[in-house]
């Protein structure tokens, strides 16, 4: 039986920078003036009272807040737009090295792939993130304040810890979200990639990793007692209804959080 390996595109430095650039647009920014909108004032309203009167106000501007955010008109269309921007552009990506590689065209075979479905998982997940990150940051907010007002803190040096917690790039808010834009990209592509590849009948495919010290599982390398091992997976062959089994159950290239690894189509020239 003549085989050919065929990879599927692969994962880049620029992988979820239009996912993060929307978060920090439509997520991080309009979050950032109702704070000081909605949040800040409460402290110079509440100057030297006791503690109680600014809770109750607290939790119902952030009960507000997060209402407001949940309901919020166009988020879905917007995310589906992004991950339909995405999937033209991998498809792209995905055919010419299929067509390159084999000889011949199979745009055709890739008209009725089910893109849709694919997309509306992911954007159903993709909710669910956007409403944990603004709430878990709402929350992280009420903490500082409510520890400052309990250290005696004054409300102006209080305000200016607040904003410079909005401000730091290192803000935990910040770093989840490029994690989510990267890691949720990745898992879109990877979804993807299994859609397309068995939309051609393809049924296998070689497990690669990217071959440096930061692969899962790699001796000597960051992570060298991860589980489960991506190292051990390198190179061997699965097929794509079951996917590869590990210790925490059946997982694909790309479907676990900062995984680079990527899937090589095993080909049998004899089927096509």
């Amino acid at each position: 039986m003549v085989q050919k390996l065929v990879a599927t595109p692969p994962i880049n430095k620029a992988t979820g920078l239009p996912y993060h650039r929307w978060l920090v647009r439509e997520v991080l920014k309009p979050l950032a003036k109702e704070i000081e909108k909605e949040i800040l004032p409460l402290l110079q309203k509440h100057k030297g009272e006791f503690r109680d009167g600014l809770i109750a106000d607290l939790r119902s501007k952030i009960g507000e807040i997060k209402k407001n955010f949940e309901t919020r008109g166009g988020v879905v269309s917007q995310l589906f737009r992004l991950f339909a921007s995405e999937a033209q552009s991998s498809r792209r990506i995905f055919l010419n090295i299929a067509n390159k590689a084999l000889g011949v065209n199979l745009s055709a075979a890739l008209k009725k792939e089910g893109v849709d479905k694919v997309l509306g998982v992911r954007v159903k997940e993709n909710v669910k993130l956007i409403k944990s990150i603004s709430h878990d940051h709402l929350d992280d907010i009420a903490d500082v304040i409510l520890s400052g007002v309990g250290t005696g803190i004054r409300h102006e040096e209080l305000a200016k810890q607040i904003i410079g917690k909005m401000n730091n790039p290192d803000a935990k808010i910040k770093k989840r979200a490029k994690l989510i834009a990267q890691n949720e990209t990745i898992n879109l592509l990877a979804d993807l990639n299994k859609q397309r590849s068995e939309a051609l009948g393809i049924n296998r495919f070689r497990w690669q990793t990217a071959e440096d010290e930061r692969v899962r599982g790699t001796p000597g390398g960051k992570y060298p007692d991860a589980i489960p091992s991506h190292y051990a997976l390198n190179g061997q062959e699965f097929s794509w209804g079951e996917g590869a089994k590990t210790e925490v159950g059946y997982i694909f290239p790309g479907t676990e959080i900062n995984c680079r690894c990527i899937a090589i189509n095993v080909i049998d020239l004899d089927d096509l």
